[in-house]
């Protein structure tokens, strides 16, 4: 993908639309018009089509904007169409807070639990290895 340079202000609202999208996605809604975007993420409409306009047409006057393409288009400029692994070492007040957010719907990432890692490394170290249980 080419290279676009694009204001900070509107490099901080991509985010708020790409989840926005995700949520009506969710619903099944199928197109969404500058206005609805921006009344539900509060950025004035004529900020939105102007936001978008750097990335080219992505909508049609009169129709607005296909959710599943705008969604498409928004998970490879914010590189969330990749797997992230974590790995979560503690489980204190901060690690129970990241086991319960909900890493599949926000953000495409896998919890790896650190025994599996240890797991696999140990692993990838010795052909044959005997684990005592």
């Amino acid at each position: 993908m080419d290279e676009i340079k694009i204001p900070k202000a509107t490099a901080r609202r991509l985010p708020l639309y790409y989840r926005y999208l995700i949520f009506l996605n969710d619903e099944g809604k199928e197109k969404v018009s500058s206005n609805e975007l921006a009344e539900a993420v509060q950025v004035d409409s004529a900020s939105i089509r102007r936001d978008f306009s750097y990335f080219g047409a992505l909508g049609k006057r009169g129709y607005g904007y296909d959710v599943k393409n705008l969604l498409n288009f928004f998970k490879k400029i914010l590189n969330q169409d990749t797997l992230t692994n974590v790995a979560l070492v503690g489980v204190g007040n901060m690690g129970h807070a990241l086991l319960n957010y909900n890493f599949k719907r926000t953000i495409i990432s896998e919890l790896v639990p650190l025994l599996t890692l240890i797991l696999k490394l140990l692993a990838q170290l010795c052909q044959v290895c005997l684990f005592m249980t």
